[in-house]
């Protein structure tokens, strides 16, 4: 007779990883801040809002990234932004083109 523990734990497992992807998701295009497009070919995100800054992550033309603060940094040339994966950092304003979250 097998134990149905080790079943029953994998399936629940996979049940959280499931529900996990799919909220991560759908808050990468909710944003109360709005959503950007973006318009470069391929755009850095930085860790912070400035050209040196380590890239955390790189984005597509055509991704649509969600807000993360109402405001962009003071002088208005970087975003706070997330990706659809969850990677969260800064974009350059000038690649980004607001439109509405999906």
């Amino acid at each position: 007779m097998s134990n149905p523990i080790p079943t029953v734990c994998c399936v629940f497992s996979v049940l959280i990883v499931s529900i996990c992807a799919i909220a991560t998701e759908a808050t990468a295009q909710t944003s109360k801040y709005g959503c950007y497009q973006i318009t470069a070919g391929a755009l850095n995100l930085r860790k912070r809002a400035w050209a040196r800054s380590p890239v955390v992550g790189v984005v597509s033309r055509g991704d649509v990234v969600a807000k993360r603060r109402r405001f962009c940094a003071l002088r208005g040339f970087w975003c706070p932004v997330r990706t659809k994966g969850g990677t969260e950092g800064w974009a350059d304003k000038k690649f980004l083109k607001k439109v509405s979250c999906k």
